[in-house]
């Protein structure tokens, strides 16, 4: 009775270790995101609103650029078609 009743815990304990082993690395690796999170050098807010300013620019200038692009494109099609 007892070596059944061994077994049977046994392939529980098993079973429950498959389920919480992926939860319990989870955890492990929230914590330790949670650790490299505070060894990050954040910028200051001047930065962040600079490099933000910085990839605004870059954004627009790139999108009259191209749409200066399409815009020619357009037109040279148009002559050699029209």
């Amino acid at each position: 009775m007892f070596d059944v009743l061994g077994r049977v815990w046994y392939y529980v304990c098993i079973a429950c270790g498959r389920f919480l082993e992926p939860m319990d690395r989870f955890i492990t690796f929230l914590r330790e995101v949670r650790t490299e999170l505070g060894k990050v050098s954040w910028p200051s807010r001047k930065q962040l609103l600079a490099y933000t300013g910085v990839v605004l620019g870059l954004c627009l200038f790139f999108a009259l650029f191209l749409g200066g692009l399409d815009s020619v494109f357009v037109w040279v099609l148009n002559r050699l078609i029209g």
